[in-house]
């Protein structure tokens, strides 16, 4: 279901509306706020009847009736102290086209709510869709205990006037900035009037996102409106939160994982780098993403993993941020290190029966598995240049080489090499890394 937002105003509401795109976020006031001064009401008769006759049959406890009463506006008052985000189920509405839009200059926003409320991390979300009546709701004593019957009565109704709306209400636990999950925004609609600059800053705003923009035209002779799809002006731009424009060039990348608790004010997130990168480009991924999905956020734990790497067991590289400051640490081989252990591969002059590079869970090495005058030997070279030789004897397991060390640690460890070059590292507990061959 996609629901829709109306936008308009003077050149500071512009500016104001266009950083909350950026920043993928909207304004939730509470119902005092809002333009309806009929919002909230509600009938408590039935509540004083029924109060009224629960003292009579335990006994008129005057001092219990008015704890009982008091008790009950404090729910009813409660209720009332929640986020509201105002939308609609249609986006040809000429009324708030009028009304909201500033009469078609500005624009409308659409939204998918399964998104909008599923993949939402930063708060608490649920939507409700507004009724229409000539009388107030009533409440009852059957309602205070239940949490959606008072939210519907005094948020999610409204005078039959209001019925042109066709509302749909976002609500939060959150009074003003509620965030949400970019992908929510499906569309953006331009109104008649709105002038192509604001256009086109939407566009650049919101560019590499995969939006579907929408244009209304007037309907030659008729006092109808029609919609038409219009380009993206920025439609080859780098995909957002997959890529990022960095010196060296296009840096691509893929989310994981992300999770934020909001009571700590602390994010982290688990990120697929497609290559190794420099050190300066990390920190601008990690800025990037800092401004992007965590904004208000204390505290964002960065983890980098490259392909082939499993989530949960090491990363390569890691940025943290706090109020302090950033930190970037890799743990891997960098580009450099990984560079001059490949040259050294390419320069060995021996036979060899394998050879690797292991950017694994501290690794940080180049293998190379080899056989000389009878005896098998894996050397390990590390970045400084030191080499650890350990000789190792050979048995076939399903027609694929198993190595064991001639030193027995007595961990139970050991590694196989099967026909492709795979080399997969054992312990007791199962298969803890693989690595795939190295080729001149």
């Amino acid at each position: 279901m996609i629901v829709y937002k109306y936008r308009g105003g003077n050149e500071e509401i512009f500016l104001r509306d266009l950083k909350a795109l950026e920043e993928n976020c909207f304004y939730a006031p509470t119902y005092e706020d809002l333009n309806d001064p009929c919002e909230a009401m509600v009938s408590s008769d039935r509540i004083d009847v029924q109060t009224n006759v629960i003292g009579k049959i335990f006994g008129g406890n005057q001092d219990a009736l008015d704890d009982f009463r008091a008790a009950t506006q404090d729910v009813i008052s409660s209720r009332k102290s929640i986020g509201i985000y105002s939308l609609s189920n249609s986006k040809s509405n000429e009324l708030l086209w009028a009304h909201y839009a500033n009469g078609h200059r500005g624009y409308c926003l659409g939204y998918e709510t399964k998104t909008l409320l599923n993949d939402n991390m930063y708060q608490k979300l649920r939507s409700l869709s507004v009724k229409y009546s000539l009388k107030l709701p009533k409440l009852s004593v059957l309602d205070i205990n239940n949490d959606d019957q008072i939210i519907n009565k005094l948020i999610g109704t409204k005078s039959k006037l209001w019925s042109y709306e066709k509302e749909t209400r976002i609500i939060s636990d959150v009074i003003g900035k509620n965030y949400y999950e970019h992908s929510a925004l499906k569309s953006i609609c331009f109104g008649l009037r709105m002038n192509d600059d604001e256009k086109e800053r939407i566009m650049k705003c919101l560019k590499g996102r995969c939006v579907n923009y929408f244009q209304i035209t007037q309907e030659k002779s008729t006092y109808g409106f029609g919609i038409k799809e219009v380009p993206d002006l920025y439609q080859e731009s780098v995909s957002y939160l997959n890529e990022l424009e960095v010196k060296t060039g296009v840096l691509r990348y893929r989310i994981s994982s992300k999770t934020f608790k909001r009571f700590d004010k602390k994010g982290q997130i688990t990120v697929y780098l497609k290559e190794k990168i420099l050190e300066e480009d990390l920190l601008a991924l990690g800025k990037d993403i800092k401004n992007k999905l965590f904004s208000m956020a204390d505290k964002v734990f960065m983890f980098y993993l490259l392909d082939g790497m499993e989530d949960g067991k090491g990363c390569w590289a890691t940025t943290h941020y706090d109020l302090s400051g950033w930190e970037n640490s890799i743990h891997g081989l960098t580009i450099e290190q990984e560079q001059n252990l490949t040259e050294n591969l390419r320069k060995n002059p021996r036979d060899n029966i394998g050879m690797w590079i292991d950017d694994q869970f501290g690794g940080n090495s180049s293998l190379t598995l080899y056989e000389e005058n009878g005896k098998i030997t894996l050397e390990t070279q590390y970045p400084n240049d030191s080499v650890l030789e350990e000789e190792v004897t050979r048995s076939e397991v399903d027609n694929i080489a198993r190595y064991d060390s001639v030193q027995d640690s007595g961990h139970g460890e050991y590694f196989e090499v099967d026909k492709t070059g795979i080399l997969r590292y054992y312990s007791p507990d199962g298969l803890f890394k693989t690595l795939n061959p190295f080729r001149l």
